[in-house]
């Protein structure tokens, strides 16, 4: 992170934004910025399940303009996923767009939102609702993060290596079965290893060309509808944990040959203790009726699914199906365990 204070200096203003997290885990490593040869606006952002708000995006814009912020400055976002969400939106909306340097300080944020994709804020209950497609003109990815995180974290970090291997290369899939078990995976070699691995897919799934379908919905349509019945805080790995084995479930029980991907995601979640949120505990009833007032007019629910080879396709269901389907997946794996 030190070199990021000399690689703002050829900008006028400079925008930081700091997640309290960050302040909090890694107090030592924050570069200072004092010293650079613009303009220097600090503010830090408290992470809580409101952080991604249109308010605090409304706070944030007024500060910029008050301080006169103009078009050709910076903003360098230092924080997890959330902190990273918030900053890359303004970063996009402001005065149609300013440079955006980010320094994720998390594993899952390291993947998600180094390179760029959609930065999104949360609204009337609905997760990324308003979002944007940025991309950073930088971004720093320093091995204390790696060396830093707990082992909540890196289950997120694992989650999202499923997910991605699932869409797009199944040798990330390989690396998670070959290791023998949680600590082997936390070595720095291996993070780095995997973290690298990762990167190199994530341009493949941001970059499409117009008509493609958008292989980073998988999990996030189910999840979506979570959400809105789970309101309270929950980890990202448990949710799309859930949400991606739900949505290959749902594909299987509609003749969609899912099955030896499903079980073999399952089988590496269940290797590094990354247990999925519980159907049973949501309420499959509420899933459904959210299901229906989310979708009333269509009268199905469409899912974006990768099976086996690294193939995708997109499964329909009806409402009335989507119930039953719900409810055999809750008997079959959770009323059993």
């Amino acid at each position: 992170m030190g070199r990021i204070p000399e690689r703002v200096n050829r900008y006028p203003h400079v925008v930081l934004m700091v997640g309290s997290s960050a302040r909090e885990n890694f107090s030592g490593s924050i570069p200072d910025f004092s010293g650079i040869n613009g303009l220097l606006t600090e503010i830090t952002l408290n992470e809580d399940i409101n952080l991604k708000n249109i308010r605090n995006y409304q706070k944030i814009v007024k500060i910029m303009i008050e301080r006169k912020i103009p078009k050709d400055s910076a903003i360098v976002a230092i924080g997890p996923q959330d902190v990273m969400d918030l900053a890359g939106f303004v970063a996009a909306t402001f005065r149609g767009g300013v440079k955006f340097i980010s320094v994720p300080t998390t594993p899952l944020a390291q993947l998600s939102k180094s390179v760029g994709g959609i930065y999104g804020l949360n609204f009337s209950s609905s997760s990324n609702t308003i979002a944007a497609k940025y991309f950073p003109c930088e971004a720093y990815l320093d091995s204390i993060v790696l060396s830093k995180a707990d082992r909540e974290q890196i289950k997120d970090f694992i989650v999202e290596l499923v997910r991605l291997g699932a869409l797009k290369d199944s040798s990330l899939l390989n690396l998670l079965e070959n290791y023998a078990d949680m600590d082997e995976l936390r070595k720095p070699d291996n993070l780095h290893r995997l973290t690298v691995r990762a990167l190199n897919l994530a341009p493949h799934l941001i970059c499409r060309k117009d008509g493609d379908m958008d292989p980073n919905v998988f999990g996030n349509s189910m999840g979506e509808l979570i959400t809105q019945v789970w309101k309270g805080p929950v980890r990202y790995y448990r949710l799309m944990a859930l949400s991606m084995i739900l949505e290959s479930f749902l594909a299987d029980r509609s003749g969609v040959s899912t099955r030896s991907m499903m079980e073999r995601m399952r089988k590496i979640l269940e290797k590094y203790s990354v247990d999925p949120l519980r159907l049973r505990d949501i309420g499959q009833e509420n899933l459904v009726k959210v299901m229906r007032e989310t979708y009333p007019d269509q009268g199905s629910l469409s899912i974006f699914i990768p099976w086996s080879n690294e193939e995708h396709g997109t499964v329909s269901l009806s409402q009335d199906r989507f119930f039953s389907v719900v409810r055999s997946y809750v008997e079959t794996y959770e009323l059993s365990a």
